[in-house]
């Protein structure tokens, strides 16, 4: 469950039992990825390459794709690729 613990589940309301937060969504899909790859040939990798491959697959379903980011380039070599542009 990625829902966050509360005192009281059963006095919560109803919107909050039905709704998670957008960390909650993203717990749960981190679990999702983990438990996906359980015994396969992917899991040995870390959990930001298993997600790639969950996001792939989940998108694929909406008829959507996820942009390949890179978020360790480092704004210096952006910067001296604009240099060599100009």
């Amino acid at each position: 469950m990625s829902l966050m613990t509360t005192s009281d589940l059963h006095k919560s309301t109803k919107h909050k039992i039905f709704h998670m937060d957008f960390v909650e969504f993203l717990e749960m899909i981190c679990r999702a990825a983990e438990f996906h790859f359980i015994d396969s040939e992917k899991d040995h990798l870390p959990l930001h390459e298993k997600l790639k491959y969950i996001l792939d697959e989940l998108l694929e379903t909406v008829n959507e794709s996820r942009r390949d980011v890179n978020p360790f380039e480092s704004e210096d070599e952006d910067e001296e690729s604009d240099d060599e542009n100009n």
